[in-house]
């Protein structure tokens, strides 16, 4: 179904925004980057077969809820098909589709990579925020499993102040979301955490591809991971 939409889309009138390439093309894709010493990462978005064709023409529509932990951004699920998957099938039971998405890590506050770093940043920011807010007499943003509302202020306005004070310009930021009850009993880890990137930026997109069937879903699996 998707390499016919694929051929549909590339011979149609309609310009795509990002770069379709296939699961095939993504090893050599990163090989390319990483000889030119860039960083990338492979993500997965969970939508509706009726959205694919927006994203592919328009772009992937920023989340700018006030409870987004990372803050403003497309967000994706770094190297984790079966999590977007399933999030998919809850979603849209009957309509699920999954966008691979190939990043550079250009411009990434990666706290998996640098967290002393961007800790600081941070932490600075939580603190400027605080002392605001008591001077003001404000109550700090409320901060629950679901509704991080504090994080998302502290990394947005962390955000704007490198931008404008320092010229830093942050495209994405990924950091590992712990989620999921205990895999055993007293155990530290959980069934359902991963990596999540938060794509600022979308210009870091090298290239997408779209799952929609069994077999595209089971191809994917066996071609980046070595599964089944």
């Amino acid at each position: 179904m998707w390499a016919s939409m694929r051929r549909g889309l590339l011979s149609s009138a309609m310009a795509t925004k990002y770069r379709i390439i296939s699961i095939q093309q993504v090893s050599s894709y990163r090989q390319r980057l990483t000889a030119r010493g860039i960083r990338s990462s492979i993500g997965f978005h969970a939508t509706s077969r009726s959205n694919i064709a927006s994203i592919l023409e328009n772009g992937f529509a920023p989340s700018r809820n006030g409870y987004d932990w990372l803050g403003d951004g497309a967000y994706l699920w770094e190297d984790d098909l079966d999590r977007t998957t399933d999030w998919a099938k809850k979603r849209f039971p009957s309509k699920y589709a999954v966008v691979g998405v190939l990043l550079r890590l250009q411009g990434c506050m990666d706290l998996q990579t640098q967290r002393g770093f961007w800790l600081k940043t941070l932490q600075a920011e939580y603190a400027e925020i605080r002392n605001v807010h008591r001077r003001k007499r404000i109550k700090l943003p409320g901060q629950t499993h679901g509704a991080n509302m504090l994080d998302c202020l502290v990394f947005n306005s962390a955000i704007r102040r490198m931008a404008v004070e320092r010229g830093i310009l942050v495209r994405s930021v990924r950091e590992m979301f712990i989620e999921g009850k205990p895999a055993w009993w007293r155990s530290a880890i959980r069934t359902q955490s991963h990596i999540q990137v938060a794509v600022r930026d979308d210009s870091i997109i090298e290239g997408v591809w779209v799952l929609q069937t069994p077999e595209e879903f089971a191809d994917a699996d066996r071609i980046l991971y070595g599964g089944g």
